[in-house]
């Protein structure tokens, strides 16, 4: 049979040790206290039917084109993308435009860089790392002919609301199911778009996901690999007075129940794709133009005395935190440095069917909307075109043009928790920019 081969695999990644800072939340100032459920790292590969010769090790990594690695942590830092992608480039041979490594973006897992300041475990990113390699290689240990269907699911995720009261949702759960030539399902990509910040203790977590991860063994025994959508401004509904775990379970199982209905109306179906094809730039996007040193240093004064006049206290912290993003403002501006980023942008189309699109940045709904619509005036399917952020890095938020009028957390608090520059109302229009000339750049070598 024509077509590619899929393979599917997870491994644990919880902390081995003691000393671990969970990222996500801004009041944490000491170390997770225990395990809550374990962390993951799944992966999904694909290739073409093997055809090199020698070693079969060696042969599956010749065959293997592309890699999807999902790991149950908030995101991650330039920095330590860059240490799982040359770890996993150096155990598995695949350069870094064929492996999109993306998070769930549990606020319960150990410090990756996103809030700014926070104690790195390198230890742990080096084992991270290591077993994400150890991952994907046995993922192209199962590769096989594998027929895939995408399908929405009948149920929307209903505890997802717009945290900002803005009119953006995006209830829409979807599953693309791989299926064996035996009829058997082989791996699971789901998507669903709400923050997993309901463990909001000092326990190590990987959320609401955990259910799907759970629910998928049992009923397939296969990995299920959680691709966090347009989720930047969605956060799940809790009744008032519930418990964490009774919360997780709860909003975990709208989850699982929502993404295996479609994999039970997908399996079985669909058809062996004939190709994969991917893009992975490197794009300049520009920022929130930087101020004049003068000003810059008004504004760091201004933030310090805040912070002097401050007890010892939680407070003191979160003055502690915007006097430094003032403060490292105020000395780029002095060194006229650029306030632009270079970020990575990452596509993977499969037979023109089915699309991926990995941003590296927080997105919120509308922005979603926008990249969905794109892909679908290049031909692709609701049901096929998945928009993932928390991808191949976090530059924070990619606030849209929209809401600058309305300002707040999403527009320009959470960049300096970050220690980014805060976006400009151009960042998301170059963005989508760079998307729409990717997809044409792949559309075209197909034509």
């Amino acid at each position: 049979m024509d077509g590619i081969l899929c393979g599917f695999a997870q491994k644990e990644i919880t902390p081995l040790g003691d000393g671990i800072f969970l990222d996500g939340y801004g009041h944490r100032m000491s170390p997770a206290e225990g395990v809550s459920d374990p962390l993951y790292v799944k992966a999904a590969v694909f290739g073409r039917k093997e055809e090199a010769e020698g070693e079969a090790e060696t042969a599956r990594q010749a065959a293997c084109q592309f890699a999807i690695v999902v790991l149950d942590v908030c995101g991650f830092h330039e920095p330590i993308y860059e240490l799982l992608a040359d770890y996993v480039e150096a155990m598995t041979g695949l350069e870094p435009g064929q492996v999109a490594i993306c998070a769930t973006h549990t606020h319960a897992a150990p410090a990756c860089g996103v809030l700014d300041g926070l104690p790195i475990n390198w230890d742990y990113w080096g084992y991270a790392a290591e077993t994400a390699g150890r991952t994907i290689l046995e993922a192209m240990g199962k590769m096989e002919p594998c027929s895939c269907y995408g399908a929405v699911s009948d149920r929307e995720f209903v505890p997802a609301h717009n945290r900002r009261d803005r009119p953006f949702i995006d209830r829409r759960m979807k599953a693309l199911v791989f299926t064996g030539l035996d009829g058997r399902v082989r791996g699971i990509l789901a998507s669903a778009s709400c923050h997993p910040v309901i463990q909001t203790s000092l326990e190590l977590s990987a959320d609401y996901p955990r259910v799907l991860t759970r629910r998928a063994m049992e009923e397939y025994g296969v990995p299920c690999i959680f691709l966090q959508g347009r989720c930047g401004d969605i956060n799940p509904s809790v009744p008032e007075g519930m418990g964490i775990q009774e919360a997780i379970e709860r909003v975990g199982s709208e989850l699982a129940e929502g993404i295996l209905s479609a994999v039970d109306k997908g399996a079985g179906k669909g058809e062996v794709p004939s190709s994969i094809d991917n893009c992975y730039w490197k794009v300049r996007i520009p920022m929130k133009v930087a101020p004049q040193p003068e000003e810059a240093r008004r504004s760091f004064e201004g933030k310090l005395k805040e912070y002097l006049a401050q007890p010892w206290s939680l407070e003191k912290h979160y003055a502690f935190r915007e006097a430094e993003w003032h403060r490292k403002r105020y000395r780029s501006s002095r060194c006229g440095e650029d306030f632009g980023l270079w970020v990575p942008i990452q596509m993977l189309d499969m037979g023109h069917r089915q699309v991926f699109l990995f941003l590296p940045f927080e997105i919120l709904t509308s922005t979603g909307n926008k990249a969905e619509e794109i892909l679908g005036r290049f031909g692709y399917e609701e049901g096929n075109i998945f928009v993932v952020g928390y991808a191949n890095c976090v530059n924070g938020y990619l606030a849209p043009r929209e809401e600058f009028a309305v300002g707040g957390y999403e527009v320009t608090g959470a960049a300096h928790w970050y220690g980014l520059p805060e976006c400009s109302e151009e960042t998301e229009k170059a963005v989508l920019e760079a998307v729409e000339q990717m997809a044409g750049e792949m559309l075209g070598r197909k034509t």
